[in-house]
């Protein structure tokens, strides 16, 4: 399997839609570990856009993504299924992603790009009450489910 996308003609600023999305993705995973967290009963969405990863592979990295996050939060099982479905989400878009850095001849890991993030989620944690250390440890899952699947891709 390859990325799903393959651009033919690529710049750098194609990746930023891309990052908007996973930003929006983020978002939601983080509303759904702050109400987990802090034990508030904010409604979570029932239903999000239906995924289905086909790669067997990728669907592993997902679902070890999941167990690690909810090793250490509690999450009812509405949300879970959420959660799931925005990682499956997320996977969409990092085979898109990796797709732009492979014709760009990209690193997989932007280390600029993820300090800016630990921070901006430390922050957030902060304002929100919550641990900062459990949520930068819950998005340090996702960025390596992230890695795994590029390293996956590259390896194809």
């Amino acid at each position: 399997m390859v990325a799903r996308s393959f651009v033919q003609d690529v710049k750098k600023q194609d990746l930023d839609p891309l990052r908007q999305r996973i930003d929006v993705i983020d978002s939601q995973i983080f509303d759904i570990c702050v109400c987990a967290l802090s034990g508030q009963k904010k409604k979570i969405p029932s239903q999000v856009w239906d995924v289905t990863i086909e790669d067997e592979t990728l669907q592993l990295l997902v679902q070890d993504a999941l167990v690690q996050i909810t090793y250490l939060i509690w999450i009812d099982l509405g949300s879970i299924d959420v959660l799931m479905q925005l990682l499956s989400q997320r996977v969409l878009v990092v085979q898109d992603i990796y797709a732009i850095k492979k014709k760009l001849r990209m690193p997989i890991v932007q280390q600029n790009r993820w300090q800016e993030i630990q921070q901006t989620i430390q922050k957030k944690a902060i304002w929100h009450g919550v641990d900062p250390e459990i949520i930068v440890w819950v998005w340090e899952e996702i960025h390596r489910m992230s890695c795994d699947i590029q390293t996956h891709l590259s390896s194809l």
